[in-house]
């Protein structure tokens, strides 16, 4: 019988903060099962080794208690251990090992392929709206699962904000939030969220009402019972060096007038 038949890691599983998972975020608690089978029919003490890449994290020692078994029986034998999540994401490999009971001794070994625990991220998708701009900017921004995030909409000129509308697909969920600025889930971002910013057009008031020039601000008159702008004062005739001759003068600013100026 081959080492490789004497003991075989059967499965791992991650467990973060008492739930099994893969993501996590730094200062959770992980913790590691581990199912190990054997072939042999003696006691014999288990090690099983936990490496974040090539670096040893923890080893996992149980007496693996075979005395009631049958010769080829399998047995099971679980082991955990806890650890704390970094910052980054981390590649967890296992090995699972005892001594061989034949003289001589030896090891029978088995590893198990890497299993990584990802920081727990989730997407804030912000959506462009006619009628103003948001912080962060439309587009699509990454953050930590639970970052404290808040959203803020500056409306254009004749624009005013009206309300935020929000869409999750896991949970599904969907809502309206007329603050602004507004903390999203309140400073707590828990799942992937698109995010709207719904602008209103406030149109410009009317002109107030005139019965003279001097019930319009300066630059207008009135006209028809509204004020109006202005209309530029007409230009000088050039010719003021010639007014002496009046018939002359009159003559050439006619002209100069028909010509626009």
């Amino acid at each position: 019988m081959s080492s490789g038949d004497q003991i075989k890691i059967l499965s791992v599983h991650v467990f973060v903060n008492g739930v099994e998972g893969t993501e996590a975020l730094e200062g959770d608690t992980l913790s590691f099962a581990v199912t190990v089978q054997s072939l042999i029919s003696t006691p014999q003490y288990f090690l099983v080794e936990v490496l974040e890449g090539l670096q040893p994290v923890t080893e996992l020692y149980g007496l693996y208690d075979t005395w009631q078994l049958q010769g080829g029986e399998i047995a099971t034998v679980h082991f955990s251990q806890t650890t704390t999540m970094p910052n980054y994401n981390v590649v967890y490999s296992f090995y699972a090992s005892f001594r061989l009971p034949d003289p001589g001794g030896g090891w029978a070994t088995d590893y198990i392929w890497p299993v990584t625990v990802n920081l727990a991220t989730v997407t804030l998708t912000m959506v462009s709206s006619e009628g103003g701009s948001t912080t962060p900017a439309a587009g699509s921004h990454s953050y930590l699962k639970g970052a404290d995030v808040t959203v803020e909409a500056f409306p254009d000129a004749d624009y005013e904000f009206h309300h935020w509308g929000f869409v999750s697909l896991v949970p599904p969920w969907s809502g309206t939030d007329g603050r602004n600025p507004v903390s999203l889930f309140d400073g707590y971002l828990d799942r992937d969220l698109t995010v709207t910013p719904v602008f209103q057009y406030v149109p410009p008031p009317p002109p107030p009402p005139c019965s003279s020039d001097a019930d319009c601000p300066a630059g207008q008159v009135c006209v028809g019972g509204v004020c109006v702008d202005a209309p530029p004062p007409p230009k000088e005739c050039p010719f003021k060096n010639l007014a002496r001759f009046p018939r002359l003068y009159k003559f050439l600013c006619d002209m100069w007038a028909k010509k626009g100026s």
